[in-house]
């Protein structure tokens, strides 16, 4: 009965339709972030695990009762300006009384016994950052420390037995490395092994994390279309799980490497709650924008019915009107037909 409302009517019944089918899309993004949290939920867990694991051999390390704090000279000399002395006899300043030492990855210094013991404080502690030398001019010995988990590896220039001369075969046995916070024993490497069992199976969860294709865990984008036109859309960003956590494979033979993957695992930690957090407020604006396409499919529904369906209570009322109408002339009809008959009766 009227064009203009009855293609009006289309339009909105159209735009309904399409939004009906983008709304398979985000139910599906729905459930690929819900996926991607039961994932995370597992892979922390793991983490969790291999938490405790790292949690056992610190404990072990502590028993294990050699772990290294610092190497002490048995001789130096008087003053820091003095030369310095490698102790035992005949041992002079030259290349067959010369010390190198080394840092673990790194270079290596000489340290020469006809230098002053203030040049060979200076010349260990600038070794690396985590090395530091100290003259004690009380006891007249040279104190090194380190920070757990570095090496420093002694060995003679010569055949004069300088680095047991000066640090003593206590200290130095065999002139062989000194790792600062070792442990070393059998407990801290079965638990290393336990520990990167279950960092493998991390690294497997991960790469299982996939719905239909799409891996938020493995650095996969999801996008989700909001309208018709593709005007409004959400990216999901996806994360490179494995890189970001990065949980190295476990080598607990000192303890600083054991201190480091503990670190590791509280930064692991903290970065998949991030991740949680994030793809959580993903997840809630889809839901919302999910929720208010079925509204809006509802209401342009009702508003295309409002141009082209009928008013039932007009129309209903039309139609007792008519039913009316037709009792009525059925009853006129019959008082007609009545009158007839009597008309015939007079004849008869």
């Amino acid at each position: 009965d009227d064009p203009g409302a009855f293609f009006t009517a289309r339009g909105l019944t159209n735009r309904a339709n399409d939004l009906a089918k983008l709304k398979d899309g985000i139910g599906q993004a729905i459930q690929t972030i819900k996926a991607t949290d039961t994932a995370l939920s597992s892979i922390t867990s793991l983490v969790e695990q291999a938490q405790s694991i790292a949690s056992q051999a610190v404990e072990a390390a502590a028993n294990a009762g050699d772990t290294v704090t610092s190497v002490v000279t048995d001789a130096a000399s008087a003053t820091a300006t003095d030369a310095l002395t490698l102790g035992g006899a005949g041992l002079v300043t030259g290349t067959s009384n010369d010390i190198i030492i080394a840092v673990t990855n790194g270079a290596d210094i000489t340290l020469t016994g006809g230098a002053t013991i203030a040049t060979a404080v200076a010349q260990i502690s600038a070794i690396d950052s985590g090395v530091t030398a100290t003259w004690d001019a009380n006891t007249k010995k040279i104190t090194i420390t380190a920070d757990a988990g570095i090496s420093l590896t002694f060995t003679d220039a010569g055949t004069g037995g300088a680095t047991a001369a000066l640090f003593g075969d206590a200290a130095i046995a065999s002139l062989d490395v000194v790792a600062f916070g070792s442990v070393g024993g059998a407990d801290t490497t079965s638990l290393a092994a336990d520990y990167n069992k279950v960092r493998a199976q991390i690294d497997l969860l991960i790469a299982d994390a996939g719905y239909k294709g799409v891996n938020l865990l493995n650095n996969t984008d999801l996008s989700v279309t909001f309208d018709e036109a593709g005007d409004s859309v959400l990216t999901v960003s996806g994360v490179d799980l494995s890189t970001d956590l990065a949980i190295a494979s476990a080598d607990w033979s000192t303890g600083g490497s054991i201190d480091a993957d503990v670190t590791l695992i509280a930064a692991a930690l903290t970065e998949l709650r991030s991740v949680s957090s994030a793809f959580g407020t993903d997840l809630g604006i889809i839901q919302t924008r999910e929720d208010f396409t079925t509204t809006f499919i509802t209401n342009l529904q009702e508003g295309a019915g409002r141009l082209i369906n009928a008013n039932l209570e007009e129309e209903s009322a039309n139609l007792l009107a008519l039913q009316t109408r037709q009792a009525l002339g059925t009853t006129s009809l019959s008082f007609a037909n009545q009158s007839q008959q009597s008309i015939l009766q007079l004849f008869r």
